[in-house]
């Protein structure tokens, strides 16, 4: 079903069973409740440069849910109530009471869950073997002719030999760096 051949906790990693590396970083993103368009805009435009520039691996993103803790918001209210700030202001102190004793119910009736959020970055076992993509070799651009290339694909292999151990920690290592781009 999860296709998870292996956990690694000390690396904050999954395997796959197809060997895959796979770790997730949550976001914990700022509300935007009142954000104007504007905000949005631009939030949309830095993910877009983002992709669009600088990512070179492939993303994932997951979303969970589970019933938000209006309880919370009643706990969190109630003790504003009693802050300075509030005390001194009685038209904001009456906006927060009615907001304690409507909120709640609306968030209940309309089922009101919370989101977390997670990209997940990963790592394939020929990814540490192909240690210089981006600095292809006269024989390897001999590949890429249309109808005869793949007659050079058997001498530009650059496969090192690794044992399962260094071929892992390799891929710990590229996994690691992809999460601290």
């Amino acid at each position: 079903l999860t296709n998870v051949k292996r956990a690694w906790p000390g690396a904050g990693a999954i395997q796959r069973a197809a060997g895959t590396m796979e770790a997730f970083i949550e976001i914990d993103p700022d509300n935007m409740d009142f954000a104007m368009s504007d905000d949005w805009a631009q939030l949309q435009s830095a993910g877009e440069d983002f992709a669009n520039k600088e990512l070179d691996s492939k993303l994932k993103l997951h979303a969970t849910t589970r019933s938000f803790p209006v309880e919370q918001i009643t706990e969190t209210i109630e003790k504003r109530l009693s802050d300075e700030d509030v005390t001194q202001n009685p038209i904001f102190r009456e906006l927060l009471a009615e907001y304690r004793e409507t909120r709640p119910r609306e968030m209940r009736d309309r089922g009101i869950q919370q989101v977390r959020y997670y990209i997940g970055v990963e790592v394939t076992p020929l990814e540490v073997y192909d240690r210089y993509r981006d600095e292809g070799t006269p024989a390897e651009k001999l590949t890429q002719f249309p109808v005869i290339g793949f007659l050079f694909n058997p001498f530009v292999t650059r496969r090192e030999d690794l044992t399962d151990v260094e071929r892992r920690a390799q891929m710990f290592e590229k996994l690691d760096s992809r999460v601290n781009e």
